[in-house]
């Protein structure tokens, strides 16, 4: 479990949440469209905090949906996934 104030700094190895959501989905405009948000939204998650961006995080009022979006579809999400992103060499489950 997370405390609050911990920073997760992500190595080489490990995809941050949204990049390993993104890579899942299949790119940030599919998400976008299936989120009903402009694509820059989903470009956002990926970008540092020094240039508007995320840092890899997905905003907490996205993750229950894209939970569910993936269950809709038969993805390999997790809401730890959501949270800490996933090894580079942890494929995705077809």
């Amino acid at each position: 479990m997370l405390d609050r104030g911990v920073f997760i700094l992500y190595t080489e190895g490990m995809r941050t949440p949204a990049q390993y959501v993104i890579e899942i989905f299949g790119g940030a405009r599919e998400i976008a469209r299936l989120l009903d948000k402009d694509p820059s939204t989903v470009y956002k998650w990926v970008k540092p905090r020094s240039l508007g961006g995320t840092d890899g995080a997905i905003p907490t009022h996205e993750q229950r949906l894209l939970l569910g979006l993936a269950v809709d579809r038969g993805l390999d999400l997790t809401a730890e996934d959501l949270i800490l992103g996933r090894a580079a060499e942890e494929p995705a489950a077809v």
